[in-house]
C-alpha cells in the first residue's frame, strides 16, 4: 500500500479492534473502536524499540492551511501533512541519538510545573540569580536567604499548587502562620521608644511573593501592627 491521502485516512472507519494503516517512513495512522484516528510512529533509538503518538487527526485542521512547523507540538490534533512534518521532526530527533517520545513526556511534564507555583518560585530565582536579569539580579547572599525562606516557609504550602489555587485568602493564611511560627516580632529601641519590627524571615517571605503577586494589601494586614514599611 502506498502513501496514504486526505481522503483515505478521512473515510478511514472504526472496527471491533483498534488497526492500523501504514503510511511512510514508519508512521501509521492507528483507528480505535470509537473512531479516534492517531499517528503514530514507530522508531528504533539507543536499541530500545518506542512508539510516538504525534497527533490526533483532525478533520477541522485538514480543511484549513497547513500549519508552520515552529508551531507545532507532539500530541496536537493535526491534518496529514502537519503530521507529516512532526514525523520529521521525529526523525531528525532519533537521528541524533534522542528519544521523541521521552522528549516529548519531558515537555508535558516541564509545562505542567510551570504552571504550579513550585515551577514559577523556580523561574523566579533563575531569573534572580542571571547576570542577564540586569538591575533585578540579587547578590548571591540575598539570593540564598531568599531560596531558605521559601524552602523552609513556603514551598510546603505552596509549591504543588497550580497558580490559580493561590488566592489572596490562602496568602493571608500563610503570612499569619509565618508569624506565628517564627517567634514575636523584635523590639528595637528607636529615640527613647520601642518600635516593634517584623522578622526578617517575614520580609524575605513577603519579597518572594510580591515579585509574582500584587500582595501589598496583605502585607499591610500582616504588618500594620508592627511599624514595618512595605517597600521591597
Amino acid at each position: 500500500m502506498g502513501d496514504l491521502t486526505d481522503k483515505e485516512v478521512k473515510n478511514l472507519k472504526p472496527r471491533a479492534k483498534l488497526y492500523k494503516v501504514t503510511d511512510r517512513d514508519g508512521m501509521h495512522a492507528a483507528v480505535t473502536p470509537t473512531g479516534v484516528i492517531s499517528f503514530r510512529y514507530q522508531y528504533r533509538v539507543n536499541g530500545r524499540q518506542e512508539v510516538l503518538t504525534i497527533g490526533r487527526y483532525s478533520a477541522e485542521a485538514a480543511r484549513k492551511l497547513t500549519r508552520a512547523p515552529d508551531v507545532l507540538e507532539y500530541g496536537m490534533e493535526v491534518s496529514l501533512a502537519e503530521a507529516r512534518s512532526l514525523l520529521a521532526r521525529a526523525r531528525r530527533q532519533v537521528e541524533r541519538g534522542e528519544s521523541p517520545s521521552k522528549a516529548k513526556v519531558e515537555k508535558r511534564t516541564a509545562s505542567a510545573e510551570a504552571l504550579t507555583f513550585g515551577g514559577w518560585a523556580e523561574v523566579y530565582f533563575k531569573h534572580k540569580a542571571d547576570p542577564k536579569s540586569g538591575a533585578e539580579k540579587l547578590a548571591d547572599s540575598t539570593l540564598a536567604m531568599r531560596r531558605s525562606v521559601y524552602d523552609r516557609a513556603i514551598a510546603g504550602a505552596l509549591s504543588k499548587l497550580k497558580l490559580r489555587e493561590v488566592t489572596p485568602q490562602r496568602l493571608k493564611r500563610l503570612c499569619d502562620e509565618v508569624k506565628e511560627k517564627r517567634a514575636l516580632p523584635r523590639k528595637i529601641l528607636r529615640r527613647d521608644r520601642v518600635v516593634p519590627r517584623c522578622p526578617g524571615d517575614l520580609t524575605a517571605f513577603r519579597r518572594v511573593l510580591n515579585y509574582h503577586y500584587s500582595i501589598d494589601s496583605l502585607w499591610r494586614i500582616g504588618c500594620a501592627n508592627h511599624g514595618t514599611s512595605t517597600r521591597t
